[in-house]
């Protein structure tokens, strides 16, 4: 029966499922089981499949619908995805709510690009209405696509239900969080230098740009400022040229050492004593002296010319966050182009000037600036300033400069009227809220201690479009009204509200509302809000915060939630801040998080860079499941290297799973096997095989449990490398028995019982394979009823562990491996027959053990006995000698007294030693006491014989090949090479043969001595001894294999024919 048709047969699952018999088409396996999940609606069963039970709540953090996914984006989605399985299989309610992130910046850039808009001003010309229409058509594009691309990583939400932050619901539901900040006092307009990109037209928040610095280079001049009614100049540095027009002050550290230099001309320079070894190192040191003697010298104006300049005085002043780092020692203050200027004008009382409008471009006043983008003006000031003579030289900075995070190009601080959040009241509130969530891994919890430790206020306005309208409302009489949500501001609207079609602009433009205090209309701020105010409202506008509170309560806070390290300000931050305003605690218990994908050679992702991978392009490649175990392997504290070329290294455990499974269905479908649940006599194996998963069940649940995802990969690797390369070969030969049925009936029902809790065990974090693996068993048991193995039940521990058993085997295969080491050490293939392995230990139970396990040695090293000797004197003898590298230093000449001594030494004495496990000194005479690293220990093994040891056990492998063994070997070679061609031409189990061989005499006289045995391995009825002009050499289908005596080598030909065939013809 094909392997297709017996899994499809029983339970009209559709045979496509099953089609692809071979793991290397693993892609094509898991579209056949999307189909297959989607044809019996996998996801409507699993949310109905828990209704009423236990809650486990999960809030996903939305993901932006604005691009394809990247292969970024499914590290965090395995693991949301892998958590929620367990928890369904354990039995727990859960809501599978997705989230999508639709407006904001990232989502207007990318709309600018579409429509080859350039600017603010081209948007407002294309319309404000067809921008949002465009905005909407491109967020639902892109969720489709992401919703598709989720379902391809086999992440199980419910789809239809997804939320959208771009959604009335969601803005009401921030409009309500905006006005009890109002209430509460914490909403404030102001003027600060805020983070601004000229591109987008908008100031940024300190969330949204910690983390997007990047390394440039800046031409940063050293300028000379003269002294009012003094000789000399001050020397001034900055990165940023453009700024000096609207200079107001030069501030120094007061303890600093700085000096006056003269330079090979004669002129005086104040500066950095330290520039005397960079920039003035051509200069002369005339005095030193601190910086707080600069204190109130006045300089003249750089820029008289220019009008917009007040006739003001310029002084030095004292400033603690003066380095001697960088630069000069003595910075230029522009209170209009940097925040911490901005602070330090306000306590010194310094005038502002901001020279930038909201394009980059120098405002009017500013002379032969005017007019220029900021980046020109940086050489045009060089220029003006050379010709002035004020320009001592110019070097080129490297240095870490914010970015725009969503277009990136370079930004200014610049001078603007914003909307603010106080966090003074609140910080404290955030820090105790943060104390109660368990962060996985801790430093993250230490990272958002640190940033709620350091944030300021939150700004919250942005000067766009797409986004959130802020629902501020100030009127002509000076009373700020606030709207708390979407019913407020249509039981305030002035007029008709009936063209409100949605939340946004420009629909809510159009409409003002009643002032609160005078009555009068009032007009709506132009402002958007930020993007991080609609992905941290999430937990109360998706679930019945404002229309079901008791309902809302069973799912508040969340559980469990995961994103990516850098949402500790983004996500994590804005989510606890309103969750914490608005009802006073944290919106998770357990936050995990990981860090960032790379490319392989660690360096960023970026689709300008072309290294980018994109997720469909992977998992197309890789399949699902080897993708999820790769992210699952991961450190997930580390940065990833991604590996197109790594498949192997993570598809390992499916390859293994997959080979059991189809070495299991072809003995079950041989044997017409039906599984039964009566108890039957187990094997010591058998025995091993259910002790070793029941120990893996319990280290998974508690992995799943503990969110330890790095460790599952590990667990699930070693269980599949016991299960494949000892219980499944050491059971061949019982499952293909005849003379003990029962034995084979307790191998198969142990192999099928194995496999069945793996289907389960595996099931959250390999769910494609683990379904085939399910589907393909409920074939032999009329009992598994549940349609998917993702609506069964997580394994539980049966307690079956046996440690004592998990020992012997340990100690059984590790003998095992030190024989086959030195079969590969001494060129001896495993099918080669050897006369005997003799062991030794200090353990007196290796008799026992040997006794027990006995046949598992003699059959997996392939010798004819094993036995257990006491006395290793006939078969090797030990010398030492002392490691002169490492005694010759402490001992000198001692050293060569000390060769003489070992040299003495009984094998008896040597050998007690060598073997104590745990390590002892060695006493000699007591003059000399070594450890075992101070020797050199040289084995010496008879002849014919090799040796290895390993803690206490020695074994001893006769390496002598006589001719009968080397005829047997042949024989061995003889049947994997039919085995081989069988296995070439598909040949069923049970197909019966016939060989056509071309021997000489010799040769076919050793096979024909073990007719019986080849006949039987191989299944062949007939053999027939041919001349060797009957093969056809370029037959694909004639094989050769060589008998090889001494120096003479013969290569035997065969053919293996099917009875089937053989009637045919």
């Amino acid at each position: 029966m094909k392997f297709a048709t017996r899994m499809a047969k029983k339970f009209n699952v559709a045979q496509e499922l099953f089609e692809t018999n071979d793991l290397r088409d693993l892609v094509e396996l898991e579209h056949n089981v999307l189909s297959f999940w989607e044809r019996m609606d996998l996801q409507k069963k699993l949310l109905m499949k828990n209704q009423g039970n236990p809650k486990f709540s999960f809030f996903d953090g939305p993901l932006t619908a604005n691009n394809p996914l990247g292969v970024h984006h499914a590290w965090g989605r395995t693991y949301k995805d892998v958590v929620q399985r367990f928890k369904s299989m354990q039995g727990f309610d859960q809501r599978f709510q997705n989230g999508f992130d639709t407006q904001g910046l990232w989502v207007e850039v990318e709309v600018e690009k579409s429509l080859n808009l350039g600017s603010k001003k081209e948007i407002e010309a294309y319309g404000l209405e067809k921008f949002a229409e465009a905005s909407k058509e491109r967020v639902e594009k892109y969720s489709e696509l992401q919703t598709s691309q989720s379902k391809r990583l086999g992440q199980n939400m419910d789809w239809e239900n997804s939320y959208f932050t771009h959604t009335d619901e969601n803005i009401s539901a921030i409009w309500h969080f905006l006005k009890v900040c109002h209430e509460k006092g914490w909403l404030y307009k102001a003027k600060k230098p805020m983070p601004w990109c000229w591109r987008c037209g908008t100031s940024l928040s300190n969330h949204e740009q910690a983390d997007s610095y990047k390394k440039v280079i800046h031409r940063s001049p050293f300028v000379k400022f003269k002294v009012l009614g003094e000789d000399f100049s001050l020397l001034v540095w900055t990165t940023t040229p453009w700024t000096l027009p609207a200079n107001m002050a030069v501030a120094v550290h007061p303890d600093l050492n700085y000096a006056k230099f003269e330079t090979p001309e004669g002129k005086l320079i104040v500066a950095g004593l330290w520039l005397k070894d960079s920039v003035l190192k051509d200069c002369k040191v005339v005095e030193e002296f601190k910086g707080a003697v600069l204190e109130r010298l006045e300089y003249y104006d750089p820029f008289p010319e220019l009008s917009v300049r007040p006739e003001v005085s310029h002084h030095v002043y004292l400033w603690d966050e003066v380095t001697e780092d960088e630069g000069s020692g003595m910075i230029h203050v522009t209170p209009g182009c940097g925040y911490d200027d901005y602070e330090f004008s306000i306590k010194y009382n310094l005038l502002t000037l901001a020279p930038l409008n909201e394009d980059g471009l120098y405002n009017e006043g500013y002379g032969d600036f005017s007019g220029h983008h900021y980046t020109k003006v940086n050489n045009l000031v060089l220029d003006d300033l050379k010709k002035k003579d004020l320009l001592l030289t110019t070097e080129n900075y490297e240095h870490r400069y914010p970015h725009c995070w969503r277009c990136k190009e370079e930004l200014v601080f610049r001078l603007v009227e914003e909307w603010f959040i106080s966090t003074e009241e609140v910080r404290p509130l955030m820090q105790k809220a943060a104390k109660t969530v368990e962060w996985k891994p801790p430093y993250v919890g230490k990272l958002f201690d640190d940033w709620l430790l350091n944030m300021g206020d939150w700004c919250i306005s942005r000067k766009r479009y797409w986004g959130l309208p802020l629902p501020f409302y100030k009127c002509d009489c000076g009373h700020l009204n606030v709207i708390g949500s979407k019913q407020e501001f249509f039981d305030r609207a002035v007029g008709d509200v009936s063209e409100v079609k949605e939340l946004h602009r420009p629909w809510v433009d159009k409409v003002q509302v009643w002032c609160e205090s005078c009555g009068m209309p009032a007009e709506r701020v132009k402002e958007v809000g930020d993007c991080w105010l609609d992905a941290g409202a999430m937990p109360f506008s998706t679930v019945q915060y404002f229309t079901d509170k008791e309902y809302w309560n069973e799912w508040f806070p969340a559980d469990f939630v995961c994103e990516m390290r850098e949402q500790t300000r983004l996500w994590f931050y804005a989510t606890m801040f309103m969750s914490v305003t608005l009802e006073g605690k944290a919106p998770f218990k357990t936050v995990v998080s990981y860090e960032k994908v790379n490319d392989k050679y660690d360096k960023p992702m970026h689709k300008s860079t072309g290294n980018a991978v994109w997720f469909s392009d992977a998992v197309e490649k890789f399949g699902a499941d080897t993708l999820r175990l790769m992210y699952l392997a991961q450190n997930q504290s580390t940065n990833m290297r991604f590996n197109l070329d790594e498949e192997s290294k993570y598809s390992r455990p499916l390859f293994l799973l997959w080979n059991v499974l189809k070495f299991f269905t072809s003995l079950a479908d041989f044997e017409n096997y039906k599984y039964s649940s009566d108890p039957l006599e187990l094997s010591v194996l058998d025995e091993w095989v259910l002790s070793e998963l029941d120990f893996t069940v319990t280290q998974v649940n508690e992995m799943l449990e503990n969110y330890q995802f790095t460790k599952l990969q590990q667990t699930v690797v070693k269980f599949m490398d016991d299960l494949s390369s000892w219980f499944v070969r050491r059971s061949r030969r019982r499952l293909w028995a005849d003379d003990d049925y029962e034995d084979k009936k307790a191998a198969l029902k142990t192999l099928f019982d194995v496999l069945l809790t793996l289907s389960r065990l595996f099931a959250p974090f390999t769910p494609f394979m683990s379904e085939v693996v399910y589907q393909s068993l409920r074939e032999y048991n009329d009992n598994l009823t549940e349609e998917s193995v993702h609506l069964s039940d997580y394994p539980q521990s049966t307690d079956r562990f046996n440690s004592t058993l998990r020992d012997e085997v340990y100690r059984l295969r590790n003998m095992v491996s030190m024989g086959l080491n030195l079969r590969s050490n001494n060129g001896l293939r495993v099918r080669q027959p050897l006369e005997k392995l003799l062991v030794w230990s200090s353990d007196s139970s290796l008799q026992l053990l040997l006794s027990k396990y006995s046949k598992d040695l003699l059959e997996e090293l392939n010798v004819k006995k094993v036995e257990v000797v006491q006395d290793l004197s006939p078969y090797l003898f030990y010398t030492l000698k002392p490691r002169y590298d490492v005694l010759g230093p402490k001992l000198g000449n001692r050293t060569h007294n000390l060769e003489k001594e070992l040299q003495k030494l009984s094998q008896e004495k040597v050998m007690a030693w060598l073997h104590t496990l745990n390590g002892n000194t060695l006493h000699l005479n007591d003059e000399f006491e070594l450890s075992k690293d101070e020797v050199k220990v040289k084995i010496h093994t008879a002849e014919n014989y090799s040796c290895m040891t390993e803690g206490n056990i020695t074994v001893l492998l006769n390496t002598k090949v006589s001719k009968k063994l080397m005829d047997e070997g042949f024989v061995r070679d003889f049947v994997r090479y039919v085995q081989t061609a069988r296995k070439d031409q598909e040949l069923n189990f049970d197909s019966q043969i016939e060989l056509r061989i071309h021997a000489p005499n010799g040769v076919w006289a050793v096979l024909n001595r073990y007719r019986g045995y080849v006949w039987k391995e191989t299944q062949t009825n007939s053999w027939t001894n041919l001349n060797s002009t009957y093969f056809d050499l370029n037959d694909p289908e004639v094989k050769k294999v060589s008998y090889v005596n001494g120096e003479h080598r013969v290569e035997v030909l065969f053919s293996v024919k099917t009875v089937e065939n053989l009637l045919e013809i």
